[in-house]
């Protein structure tokens, strides 16, 4: 029955997304016809490639230092709980790193690269829209995705993602996993991905599209996995989550609507999962 009762939920966003999705390329192809990203309020900053190198530095710094200080000092479950934690610490440090890059070299400081300036409620009404798309269109991409490599390679393993397999075990610091990944991870990525990286592409390229797309490349390979758990079939379906992402970001202004519109994203998928291990 819980299982049926997700099924309609599904279902139902599915619907909902494919309705909205469709209606506003309809608006769009009758009423409008107009570049999407033309009338996008205008960001200004002194971005260049420096902007990008630090936060990334600082980022893989605190994931090999406290990730190695994890494996020198601990094992068992609190060795997986301690990894969580210097992962969300590691995404922290990047966030911060992100925000004294802004506070320098952003018209308005680190406030502004945060959040623009339109209305706080209008950019979570976005960011809402955005993510119930989300729900259908990225949906379709990872079937398509998963039904080709199945095509093409029967034998193909379908890992899970690392969040997924320790939500499933149950062993680590739950509430950490929850955070991070609800909370930590759309901040940080979005500070980077949307706010650092695409807007510096944007600077160096002169194209908010080419700037936009090749970030959102990046953003989909980057979850590709690694080691035991490769999941190169979800690189598309993120991908295009990316678009969307960078989409709302330009226009909107304002980096509040891809960030909530990430964190309705992957609070979605573990409020799911939990429900399927709980029963309901």
């Amino acid at each position: 029955m819980p299982g049926a009762v997700l099924s309609i939920a599904d279902d139902a966003l599915l619907a909902l997304g494919a309705t909205l999705t469709i209606g506003t390329l309809l608006f769009w192809a009758v009423r409008s016809r107009r570049d999407p990203l033309a009338c996008a309020p205008d960001r200004v900053n002194r971005f260049l490639p420096e902007a990008v190198l630090l936060p990334m530095l600082v980022w893989m710094l605190a994931v090999s230092a406290l990730g190695m200080a994890a494996e020198r000092w601990l094992t068992g479950d609190l060795l997986d709980a301690a990894m969580i934690f210097s992962g969300n610490a590691a995404q922290l440090l990047g966030a911060v790193a992100c925000l004294l890059v802004a506070s320098r070299f952003f018209e308005g400081g680190a406030k502004r690269f945060l959040i623009g300036r339109s209305p706080v409620r209008r950019q979570l009404v976005s960011g809402l829209g955005y993510f119930l798309s989300s729900q259908a269109v990225c949906p379709a991409v990872l079937y398509a995705t998963v039904a080709l490599l199945t095509r093409i390679e029967p034998q193909y393993v379908f890992f899970q993602h690392d969040v997924i397999d320790a939500l499933r075990g149950g062993k680590v610091a739950l509430a950490a996993l929850w955070i991070g990944t609800v909370l930590i991870a759309p901040v940080a990525e979005e500070c980077f991905f949307r706010g650092v990286l695409q807007t510096t592409l944007e600077n160096l390229l002169k194209s908010r599209w080419i700037a936009l797309s090749l970030t959102a490349a990046i953003f989909g390979a980057i979850h590709a996995g690694g080691g035991d758990t490769p999941q190169p079939h979800v690189v598309p379906a993120l991908t295009v989550l990316g678009v969307m992402l960078g989409v709302v970001y330009v226009r909107s202004g304002s980096l509040v609507a891809p960030i909530f519109l990430h964190a309705l994203f992957n609070a979605k998928t573990l409020v799911w999962e939990s429900l399927a291990q709980s029963g309901g």
